[in-house]
């Protein structure tokens, strides 16, 4: 089965939820980034799971670059982490 940008999404935004962070990575009024939130970043034909570490939308890698199923697969296991604790 073929992993679509949007189950993607909707995965990181359990992620998001799941820690009580902002669903979405910049306020949209205010243009302000939304610190500790999860989002996927795209280049070079891959994708990977980054998070926002200031307000002004300074950004650190937290998953290696790979297809979207990789993504999924990798924000799957941090979700498990963070429903068995």
């Amino acid at each position: 089965m073929r992993i679509t940008m949007k189950q993607l999404e909707e995965r990181i935004t359990t992620l998001n939820d799941a820690l009580g962070y902002s669903r979405e990575p910049y306020s949209p009024f205010t243009h302000r980034a939304n610190p500790n939130t999860f989002y996927i970043g795209q280049a070079y034909g891959g994708y990977r799971l980054e998070q926002i570490v200031s307000e002004s939308g300074a950004a650190r890698d937290i998953s290696p670059r790979g297809t979207k199923r990789e993504v999924y697969n990798y924000v799957d296991g941090m979700l498990k982490g963070v429903w068995s604790v």
